[in-house]
């Protein structure tokens, strides 16, 4: 069988979509699509339901952060509890990564008007699609989630934190 690349992901030549490597190719994948993909975006690069179900299974790879969500080992464990609540980081938990992470932007808006719990493992602030919810929380100690409604413009460019613009925006009306 001869494969060939076309667009994104490995074809054979019939057009159909090959895995990237089998089981040790997750988390390649994974990361070049940025750290956080859904199962149907697995299914499309390849990948069986059945051969997703085994490395999930026996080998804990790809690791799941919740219903049809995965991501790859090198992503931070504040943005797996936020996923594991329901979605990307929102609000002050997203301000506080950018800050964290050499945003200024983020860092002036959090200035003196910080909350305490802008990026504490107590309190998660999280974006959930409109037509979304929150799962059920299975992490221990369980956070207090703050939830925030995200347009669907918005949402393919939040996969670890909401953008900044968005997070400044959910600053405004947040009561959390």
């Amino acid at each position: 069988m001869t494969t060939e690349r076309s667009g994104t992901f490995r074809r054979d030549r019939s057009g159909r979509p090959l895995a990237w490597g089998g089981f040790g190719g997750f988390e390649e994948f994974i990361r070049q699509q940025g750290g956080i993909v859904t199962r149907a975006e697995l299914l499309d690069a390849g990948w069986t339901p059945d051969e997703l179900r085994i490395a999930t299974g026996s080998f804990r790879r790809p690791t799941r952060l919740r219903h049809g969500w995965y991501c790859s080992t090198d992503v931070p464990d504040i943005v797996r509890r936020a996923w594991a609540c329901g979605g990307p980081l929102a609000c002050w938990s997203a301000l506080g990564w950018y800050a964290d992470h050499g945003s200024e932007t983020a860092r002036t808006a959090i200035g003196d008007r910080s909350p305490t719990s802008h990026n504490s493992a107590s309190t998660i602030h999280i974006s959930v699609e409109s037509r979304g919810h929150a799962r059920r929380v299975e992490l221990d100690p369980p956070p207090l989630i703050v939830r925030h409604s995200l347009t669907t413009a918005d949402s393919p460019r939040a996969r670890w934190a909401v953008p900044v613009d968005v997070a400044l925006r959910q600053t405004r009306y947040c009561t959390g």
